[in-house]
């Protein structure tokens, strides 16, 4: 006896492209894992690591200042320097400006009145780097050795390229790459597992559809295939009993041959147009015929 029940399976078509889509999300949250895991932390350490020298240089200046390096309660601190934000970068700009100046009384202004807010300036600018990157903690702002710390980060950054500084968010950002990425990647991976667990089945003899939540759908059942959606690989079958079901046409196969095979059982198939009767259509219409 030879089965007539046949089940849909998945269109490679649609598989292959949801394949590609869960490789490219997977792609985009692995590049967002590297950058927020090892990338942008590596560029926050080399620039906070930058800020501090120029901290410790500055601070070096004055005598016995620089015992006076570490932050105990750095958040604490970094607040209260932000808050004076305006104000520090002004005395900052002046105090370039100054510096650089080939006049010896602008230099002398410089390193005796504006270096206190000077050094403000680089402390604030030396936690900042360390709120960028996610490191503003005691154990990152605690300098037990000044003098020698100083020796070893002007060692360490000749040997390196120019630090590159982060923006507040961007910590944030890439994080966000990473979970959007990996997220697509779970919702596609549950998308076709579930698409996969959803099957029609179709039974050849009587030409009847099952679907996949058990009601099934007899060829002398429908009066109508809206075909609206049709381009969109969707088609609506409608029963006698007034029903409407819309099926997904690209998903599945063969579940258009099936609709189609179920639609000239029906008798709802459109004859086919042949080049003969065109030809004969077309005899018919003459020129001056008026028609």
């Amino acid at each position: 006896m030879t089965h007539s029940l046949s089940f849909t399976t998945l269109n490679r078509r649609w598989l292959t492209k949801m394949i590609v889509l869960i490789i490219a999300f997977t792609a985009f949250g692995c590049w967002g894992l590297y950058d927020a895991f090892y990338l942008y932390p590596k560029r926050g350490r080399e620039y906070a690591q930058d800020r501090e020298k120029v901290y410790l240089e500055r601070l070096s200046a004055p005598p016995g200042k620089l015992a006076e390096a570490s932050v105990a309660d750095p958040k604490a601190v970094f607040e209260s320097l932000e808050q004076r934000e305006k104000e520090l970068l002004e005395a900052e700009a002046e105090f370039g400006k100054k510096l650089s100046s080939t006049d010896k009384a602008d230099k002398a202004d410089a390193e005796v009145r504006l270096m206190p807010k000077a050094i403000e300036y680089a402390r604030f600018d030396w936690l900042r780097a360390h709120r960028n990157a996610w490191t503003l903690t005691p154990e990152h702002t605690t300098v037990p050795q000044p003098a020698e710390r100083l020796k070893e980060l002007t060692t360490v950054l000749n040997s390196q390229d120019k630090a590159v500084p982060l923006d507040r968010y961007d910590m944030y950002i890439q994080w966000g790459y990473m979970i959007v990425g990996f997220a697509l990647t779970v919702a596609f991976i549950g998308h076709v597992a579930r698409t996969k667990l959803t099957r029609f089945a179709f039974d050849s003899a009587t030409n009847t559809l099952t679907l996949p939540g058990g009601a099934t759908i007899a060829a002398a059942d429908l009066v109508e295939l809206d075909r609206r959606k049709w381009h969109k690989f969707y088609v609506t079958l409608i029963t006698r009993d007034g029903k409407s079901h819309e099926l997904d046409l690209y998903r599945f196969d063969p579940l258009e041959d099936w609709v189609l095979v179920m639609e000239k059982a029906a008798g709802l198939s459109k004859p086919e147009v042949t080049e003969d009767d065109a030809d004969a259509d077309a005899a018919e219409v003459t020129p001056g015929s008026g028609v």
